[in-house]
């Protein structure tokens, strides 16, 4: 029997024995330095308990600011005990 730990938004996901995970994403490019795109991703345990399960959905993207750099953003939100509610991402990425 294995144990599972995904920390999502300060809460984690545990739980032990067989973990079903999934999850997909879909990215466009509009211009070339805008990308948007979004992602669906799932978490539950063998005997697919609601309150041992995570489901969330993330939409945002990137712009690029430099050669080697990009501003990152987007939305997060779940549903299920283990999902953040809501959430705002913000970030920079750097390429060294």
């Amino acid at each position: 029997m294995a144990a599972f730990y995904l920390p999502v938004a300060g809460r984690p996901f545990r739980t032990r024995g067989t973990v079903y995970t999934g999850g997909g994403s879909l990215v466009k490019q509009f211009t070339p330095k805008l990308l948007l795109g979004a992602e669906l991703t799932g978490a539950s345990n063998g005997n697919f308990n609601l309150g041992a399960a995570l489901l969330q959905t993330t939409i945002g993207g990137n712009y690029q600011i430099r050669k080697n750099a990009t501003l990152d953003f987007g939305i997060v939100a779940g549903k299920h005990e283990a999902s953040p509610r809501f959430g705002a991402l913000v970030g920079i990425s750097i390429d060294f």
